[in-house]
């Protein structure tokens, strides 16, 4: 406890007339402690109240400015409004952060309810929860989209703690994004808080009690009474001081001056320091403060605001026992005596480093990839628009680099090895650049590196081919040997790049040119980067278009399915169907499978397209079924995307349960490429598929990596042999051997041969000697719509 520096007067002597004085005195007394509690409590709840409060904003707020980077990009036009909502549901399902109850979260929501996004909830996500009410009948969504329409506010009701059925209260705050019809919001248990508040004020008042019993007890008692109840009187004062220090947060009591009258233990142990250190000090002169921060002057600037009589907030760095810095919400507020006078503050102080942390590790989450420590697309989006602002005039260029083998190096060598290889990437990178460059990473395996120009007076040649030169020696560095553990790894690269301001002004567009110049190079074997150039502007457009197109609800309308039959090799006997999507739009006319299927994959909408094909091909097999032709069986093709749907096992069980068609008709077809992706998960689907009853094929068998080593591992039926391997059989010596050492290969496991793009009899001569038992191509037949195909089944049964 820390003493006034003034000396006390000796005790007076009570004499039979100092009853008014006692009296006197025990009224002042009673005015001074009764102050002090209801500026403490009042002071106490409030603030507790208001910390809340601001917390739930901050965390919101820093939410919010997360999101700011694809809400920006769709408002300017540079991309659609899914795609938007869809890379805020990415940042959104990693907002995570922890409180005094355990691991807490940000969610994203739309106007209407739609729940979009959620860390650790996801059952819900995609549900409308506008009826969801809490226990005391209150609707939760409806308060927070009235908060959030409201321009941004508070929800209160009562909900389950994590992980228990016990129910609390808890405040919400839910804000809206700008220009979207979409909010955040997140929410903080408060009981707790308040429950521990409620105890320290409760302390607090049965000390006051007792002094006020104490007191009034000596004014009425007279002059021996009186010398009895002041001894009394001292032990009361004893009991309160222990209450003022069982506060566990700092308290401080000033004169209007700023001098320290008191401060609690809390305050003491905090800095480690005695109560004769700071005695009689003025307040922002102690050892409470961190040198070199504006904290010390915050602090006098507060105090004067509260000896004016006002109520001032500040946060400062404050340092420890051990001398580490830590962040403190600090309050000065006056105390008024009995006439209204200002005769004290009192400051307090809360040590929130730890939500410091926790809003640093939400930053962290939004605008840094946690594999490689590198800043992630939202932040370079930002940096880009932020040095563009500081230097409009400055040239500069975006050059977008994947590394095309990581699924591979993934799956072949373990996630762990894949991680070491982006760190390893990441730290080229950032060690080869010039200085002033930025290097991020976006997904995958893509990197972006920003370039400056050297000299703002260059010319845009001399620019240009700075920029190139850069580039390569970015290619050659990402293209040198990776040294994972024992094994040693190259990895494959391609390189887009674009320039400001040739290219683009707006850092969306500059970035999305890049990557167009990404695409180019992955699709032209002769080049490994590209440059961005103004054909590449049409091709974006159409990208734009086609995938605008194939969002459209009409497009279900617009495409179809096409079955390519499928034949026994030995007696050409029908055995099946391939189903084939075909799409032809009204603007756009016949687009082909292999332009608009990988833009489909590349965006998720594949994922709703395989389920609709799924149920198209099901109802198709149905209708052989009601022709008597139940035993042919219909293959349907499975994107990598798709089976990596986390509820890919319950949709596909749900469509085949629509129907009464026995699960043997339906063949699924997938790629070495799903499995590269993920094999472990890959193949426990599929095993599941296999035990229900369902059929499965790996198609386009040796185009892909280490193709032989699945084959022992993969639940299949079968295996399709792609059709660069059957072109020239007739001719090569080499092919014909290939083929014939597959065959041999998957009949010694127990898997049959399909060989498909069979075009001529020769070819199929050949795969019947060597023991290939089934085949489809334009010799046997070509893709049909489902009415002819159900012809041709019809009629093929009428042979037998």
């Amino acid at each position: 406890m820390v003493r006034p520096p003034k000396a006390r007067s000796a005790q007076p002597k009570i004499r039979s007339g100092g009853l008014p004085f006692a009296v006197a005195a025990s009224i002042l007394a009673l005015a001074f402690n009764a102050a002090l509690y209801f500026r403490v409590s009042g002071n106490l709840t409030a603030d507790a109240w208001e910390s809340k409060r601001r917390e739930l904003v901050r965390i919101v707020d820093i939410a919010v400015a997360a999101l700011e980077g694809p809400a920006e990009a769709y408002r300017s036009g540079s991309i659609p409004y899914e795609e938007a909502v869809a890379r805020m549901e990415r940042i959104v399902s990693n907002l995570r952060y922890r409180d005094e109850i355990g691991e807490n979260y940000v969610f994203l929501c739309s106007m209407d309810g739609v729940l979009l996004a959620h860390p650790f909830d996801k059952a819900r996500i995609g549900k409308n929860l506008m009826e969801l009410r809490d226990a005391d009948g209150v609707y939760l969504m409806r308060e927070l989209v009235a908060a959030a329409a409201s321009g941004g506010g508070f929800a209160g009701y009562r909900y389950e703690y994590p992980l228990s059925i016990e129910v609390g209260r808890k405040l919400s705050y839910a804000k809206p994004i700008p220009g979207m019809d979409l909010f955040v919001a997140t929410g903080l248990y408060i009981d707790k808080t308040f429950a521990r508040l409620g105890t320290t004020l409760a302390s607090i008042a049965f000390g006051i009690v007792v002094v006020m019993a104490f007191y009034t007890l000596a004014g009425i008692l007279g002059f021996s009474a009186a010398s009895r109840s002041l001894a009394r009187i001292s032990v009361a004062e004893t009991r309160f001081r222990a209450v003022f220090n069982g506060i566990d947060h700092l308290v401080a009591l000033l004169d209007v001056e700023g001098r320290i009258l008191d401060v609690n233990e809390a305050a003491l142990k905090f800095r480690g320091i005695t109560a004769e250190s700071v005695a009689g000090r003025i307040f922002w002169e102690t050892p409470w403060w961190e040198q070199g921060s504006s904290s010390a002057e915050d602090a006098r600037e507060a105090v004067a605001a509260a000896a004016g009589g006002d109520m001032a907030r500040f946060e400062a760095l404050n340092l420890d026992a051990q001398g580490h810095s830590r962040n403190v919400s600090l309050s000065a507020s006056p105390v008024l005596d009995g006439e209204g006078n200002r005769r004290f503050l009192i400051v307090e102080g809360h040590d929130i480093t730890s939500l410091r942390k926790q809003e640093a590790r939400i930053r962290s989450l939004a605008y840094f990839d946690q594999t490689t420590g590198l800043p992630n697309r939202a932040r370079l989006i930002e940096e880009f628009a932020l040095r563009v602002a500081l230097d409009p005039e400055r040239r500069r260029a975006l050059a977008v680099v994947d590394i095309g083998n990581i699924r591979y190096i993934d799956n072949t060598f373990g996630q762990s090895a894949g991680d070491l290889l982006l760190k390893t990437v990441a730290g080229r990178l950032e060690a080869s650049v010039p200085r002033g460059s930025l290097v991020a990473r976006l997904v995958g395996g893509a990197f972006a590196v920003v370039f400056e120009d050297e000299g703002d007076s260059r010319s845009p040649a001399a620019a240009r081919e700075s920029f190139s030169r850069l580039a390569a020696a970015v290619l050659e560095i990402t293209r040198m040997p990776f040294d994972l553990g024992a094994q040693r790894v190259h990895a494959t690269a391609q390189l887009g790049l674009a320039r400001y301001p040739e290219d683009a002004v707006a850092v969306e567009d500059i970035l999305r040119k890049a990557e167009a110049a990404l695409h180019r190079a992955k699709a032209t074997a002769a080049a490994d980067a590209q440059v961005f150039d103004e054909s590449m502007s049409r091709e974006i457009r159409e990208r734009l278009e086609l995938e605008e197109a194939l969002r459209e609800p009409s497009f279900f309308k617009n495409a179809a399915l096409h079955f390519q039959p499928q034949y026994a090799t030995l007696d050409r006997r029908l055995i099946g169907y391939e189903a084939l999507l075909r799409w032809t739009d009204p603007r756009l006319g016949a687009v082909p499978p292999s332009r608009f299927i990988p833009l489909a994959e590349e965006t998720g909408i594949i994922v709703g397209i395989g389920y609709w094909a799924l149920r198209e091909a099901r109802r198709f097999a149905e209708s052989l079924a009601a022709l008597g032709r139940s035993g042919l069986s219909v293959a349907v093709n499975v994107s990598p995307v798709q089976l990596l749907d986390p509820s890919f096992s319950e949709r596909v069980a749900e469509i085949l349960a629509e129907g009464g068609l026995p699960r043997a008709g339906i063949v699924f077809e997938i790629t070495e490429s799903s499995l590269i992706a993920s094999f472990e998960e890959a193949t426990e689907k599929l095993a599941a598929l296999r035990a229900a009853g369902c059929g499965v094929h790996l198609d386009d068998f040796g185009t892909g990596f280490s193709s032989l080593s699945y084959l022992r591992r993969l639940p299949l039926d079968a295996l399709k042999l792609d059709k660069t391997f059957i072109d020239g059989v007739e001719e090569d010596l080499r092919a014909r051997a290939i083929v014939g050492a597959m065959v041999e290969i998957a009949h010694g496991l127990g898997i049959e041969v399909v060989a498909e793009g069979v075009e001529r009899e020769e070819q199929l001569s050949i795969l019947r000697y060597y023991g290939c038992d089934a085949v489809q191509g334009w010799l046997t037949g070509k893709a049909m719509p489902a009415q002819a195909a159900a012809e041709l089944a019809a009629a093929e049964g009428r042979k037998t």
